[in-house]
């Protein structure tokens, strides 16, 4: 599993920054650029319960395999949009797909076959993974964009997005092959003992803005792409080096005083975007903001995953993905009412993302 991230991560890492960047660069508006994510996440809502019942009948890892595929039509699709814009209409249900493939069977395969006293030392070990190919990813994709270009970058991040599956197809899986109903999600989500959880998990909301506005504003900053890609491994090697102490302590003290602590330094960190404006600005908050990311990461997904486990792990898990999926939905929403509102619109969305990251401490 390990080892499938660490590949997985590396190809994505490479190029997820970079995305709404190069649909910047190819003409489109912020508002539009929003406008296609929404429909991504829209149309992931409805579907993440198919997803699950492919899991249940096909295997976690099997599952992820197919997802994959999809990704590699996604970004085939990005490579071909600056020659013909109607790719994008594709690549929106091809995205879809990996999301639901993906997602549902990653979570449940690692919620079934943690160990549940370290579970906050396994996660952070994952994330420290990831922080590690986070730091050369984006690395990699700036230099692959400034020597070569986009479609270059899509066509190596497809080549590595294949061979990530190779560790988890290596050894056979044992599964038996359950159904999913489609309206046991929905219908849990509104439940009132799962109340706290759903809002809690609707503060992934600030992360879309964190995938799509944050990185324009980068780069309206830089003007360089390297740069960018440097200034994100810059920050993330902080990072990383604070990931290991909190998922030890996440084991070892109680796990919601540490998410509520790190909530409120995500929050601030939203906050301190509006008076950003030099190249130094943007490297501190955005290391705080990963660090802050990644502290308060650690002791939710642990929780999430627990409660998951004390019943059934794919409905524990997918409750979970349609609730953070609904509020990405909410603020891309939000978003588009504030760009067109307001001219730019940077400095109100940073607050509608710091309001959303509060919400993390409610679990």
């Amino acid at each position: 599993m390990y080892a499938m991230v660490a590949i997985l991560d590396f190809a994505i890492s490479a190029v997820m920054i970079f995305e709404p960047i190069y649909l910047y660069s190819l003409g489109y508006s912020l508002r539009q650029i929003l406008f296609f994510w929404l429909a991504v996440y829209v149309l992931y809502f409805f579907t993440v319960p198919v997803g699950a019942h492919i899991a249940q009948q096909r295997g976690f890892e099997h599952t992820m395999f197919y997802g994959s595929v999809f990704l590699v039509l996604y970004y085939l699709c990005l490579f071909g949009a600056g020659q013909y814009p109607c790719l994008l209409f594709l690549a929106v249900p091809a995205l879809v797909v990996q999301k639901f493939l993906f997602w549902p069977a990653y979570h449940a395969n690692f919620a079934h076959h943690s160990v549940q006293d370290e579970q906050g030392r396994e996660i952070s070990n994952l994330m420290v993974l990831d922080s590690l190919v986070y730091i050369l990813g984006p690395l990699m994709g700036g230099l692959i964009i400034k020597m070569a270009g986009f479609k270059v970058l899509f066509v190596v991040v497809s080549f590595l997005i294949i061979l990530s599956n190779i560790p988890t197809l290596m050894t056979p899986e044992k599964f038996i092959p359950r159904k999913f109903p489609y309206l046991d999600t929905y219908k849990a989500m509104f439940k009132p003992a799962n109340r706290r959880q759903l809002i809690a998990c609707l503060g992934y909301g600030e992360e879309l803005i964190a995938l799509i506005i944050w990185p324009v504003f980068i780069v309206i900053i830089f003007k360089d792409y390297l740069s960018v890609g440097s200034l994100a491994a810059l920050s993330t090697l902080v990072a990383t080096l604070l990931v290991f102490y909190v998922g030890r302590a996440t084991d070892k003290k109680d796990k919601y005083s540490v998410l509520r602590l790190s909530t409120m330094f995500c929050s601030a960190s939203w906050l301190l975007r509006i008076a950003v404006n030099t190249s130094i600005g943007v490297f501190l908050v955005d290391a705080l903001s990963r660090i802050s990311k990644a502290s308060l990461s650690i002791p939710l997904v642990s929780v999430i995953y627990e409660r998951s486990r004390q019943g059934s792990v794919m409905h524990g898990v997918v409750f979970y993905e349609a609730s953070l999926v609904l509020g990405k939905i909410m603020v891309a929403v939000l978003a588009i009412a504030l760009i067109s509102i307001f001219d730019g619109g940077f400095s109100m969305i940073f607050c509608l993302a710091a309001v959303m990251a509060l919400l993390y401490s409610l679990l």
